[in-house]
């Protein structure tokens, strides 16, 4: 489900009804959720070794003159 600005500013006032140590939890488990994503997204799961070097290897120069 996306969140639109309505969603958003309801979450947002709803914050400010929680305590420091909710706050704190609330921060610390968003920030393992962001780092576990990150660690998913991780290049080798996409391509293989060989692929990438051809993607970043430089194309072949056609001379045409």
């Amino acid at each position: 489900m996306a969140m639109n600005n309505s969603n958003f500013r309801e979450l947002i006032e709803s914050l400010k009804d929680l305590t420091p140590t909710q706050k704190r939890y609330l921060l610390s488990r968003t920030k393992m959720a962001l780092d576990d994503e990150s660690n998913m997204l991780n290049i080798s799961d996409i391509l293989t070794p060989e692929e990438l070097e051809a993607l970043l290897s430089p194309a072949p120069t056609t001379n045409t003159k």
